[in-house]
């Protein structure tokens, strides 16, 4: 058993990491379309990228369904369905000139990739893995999308040089969701009591409590709202850049393949730093991280002003590589401060706080250069926001706000409880270190 259990995590993991490099290497490499479908369309950069509030969109009201749905439904038979409505947004960028059937393909998108993405990879490793791997494990997770990012991003500039923007859309989009679906049939698994195991996922000090099943809770300690607020924080500033990359750097003076090798970059070194922040999470926990790394993304946010050209672009994409923790305050932050509530409930609330972040980056960095010709007004504004995201992270994660966050939920376990908490799990049910 103990062999079988190991196993099974550990093909979850993969299949997470693999699943997840290719949903948000994928989508990361939307900005390559921004200006040659502008150019086909007349359409304005800014109205654009309202493509990626409609996606957040449609990830922020399928992230709050997320763990309802995994209650219902299986993985393997939600993935391959997800995975089919991932290939919209490809298809629309290639057969269509509406913004309208645009931003509908973007809200479908955004659906689909809570469960093809990081809500419903983060919930696999959290199902599967003891809270001593959580931040090395989770963190994997960015390290596969900066991978596939790394390798996606100059391929897709090339593909649309050379065999134009709808040929290159409709096969990254095809090529994409098969291999999605192939991923869930043979790598991930059901949650590990689908299968008669017990696996320990809750720190030392927490195991003699009662099991916590929902979230409704949650939001009754005031940490909670400052890890949400946090991760809306995050993911405004990091979508700002990242869904107008590609124009970002030739807004530096790059051309089209070049702007693509800076997107590379950061994605690549993503996938060392991502995994040094894992392990410092594990090692010095995350408020300490999160302001270690936030302050290299805020000084390097407030050089933009003064970078013009190749090589000054590519040591910026170098320093922004750091922003590495983008995703992961919110569900390593819940799960912090409440270590029994149930998984899915814990990343859909996190991955919903990311998403309206998502929501308002794209649009307002693409409706600052449509006005000022430059991005240079957006990452002073992010600079400042990013410090507000460290300085609130530190807060929520003191002692005083982990006893909040421990008190409500003693009070909700004493008045719901469990009436046969799990046992403690012997060696031979739970994946080691």
């Amino acid at each position: 058993m103990a062999r079988n259990v190991t196993a099974m995590a550990r093909n979850s993991w993969l299949g997470a990491v693999a699943m997840t490099g290719l949903t948000y290497g994928s989508y990361l490499t939307f900005s390559n379309y921004i200006f040659p479908y502008s150019e086909r369309t007349g359409h304005s950069i800014g109205a654009i990228a309202l493509l990626f509030s409609a996606s957040g969109l449609g990830t922020v009201i399928f992230s709050l369904l997320l763990g309802g749905i995994l209650r219902r439904f299986q993985v393997r038979a939600v993935v391959p369905v997800a995975a089919i409505g991932f290939a919209f947004p490809y298809l629309a960028l290639a057969f269509s000139d509406s913004l309208i059937v645009l931003y509908m393909a973007g809200f479908v998108f955004g659906a689909a990739v809570v469960f093809t993405g990081f809500g419903l990879s983060q919930t696999e490793i959290m199902w599967w893995f003891s809270y001593k791997q959580i931040g090395r494990r989770l963190t994997a997770l960015t390290s596969g999308l900066a991978i596939m990012t790394f390798i996606e991003s100059p391929l897709v500039a090339l593909s649309i040089q050379r065999f134009g923007l709808s040929a290159t859309a409709v096969g990254q989009g095809i090529l994409t969701t098969l291999m999605i679906i192939l991923i869930s049939w043979t790598l991930l698994h059901e949650r590990p009591s689908h299968y008669g195991v017990v696996v320990d996922t809750a720190p030392p000090k927490a195991r003699q409590a009662p099991l916590v099943v929902g979230s409704g809770f949650m939001p009754r300690a005031w940490p909670f709202w400052l890890i949400l607020g946090a991760s809306v924080i995050e993911g405004l500033v990091f979508t700002g850049y990242s869904n107008n990359a590609s124009p970002f750097y030739q807004s530096f003076g790059l051309d089209p393949v070049q702007a693509s090798l800076g997107i590379s970059i950061v994605s690549g070194l993503q996938a060392v730093t991502a995994l040094i922040f894992g392990y410092l999470v594990d090692k010095i926990g995350l408020r300490v991280s999160v302001l270690g790394f936030g302050t290299v993304v805020i000084l390097t946010l407030l050089s933009a002003q003064f970078v013009q050209g190749f090589g000054a672009a590519m040591t910026w994409a170098v320093f922004m590589s750091f922003f590495a923790f983008v995703n992961f305050v919110g569900p390593v932050g819940l799960r912090t401060l409440f270590p029994h509530a149930e998984a899915g409930a814990v990343n859909g609330y996190g991955g919903a706080a990311s998403q309206l972040g998502v929501m308002l980056g794209a649009p307002a960095a693409g409706f600052i250069f449509t006005a000022t010709g430059s991005y240079i007004g957006f990452t002073n504004v992010a600079a400042g926001l990013m410090l507000i995201c460290v300085v609130i992270v530190w807060i929520a994660l003191t002692t005083r706000g982990k006893r909040s966050a421990a008190l409500s939920e003693s009070l909700h376990a004493a008045r719901y409880p469990d009436p046969a908490p799990p046992k403690v799990p012997t060696e031979s049910t739970a994946p080691g270190v």
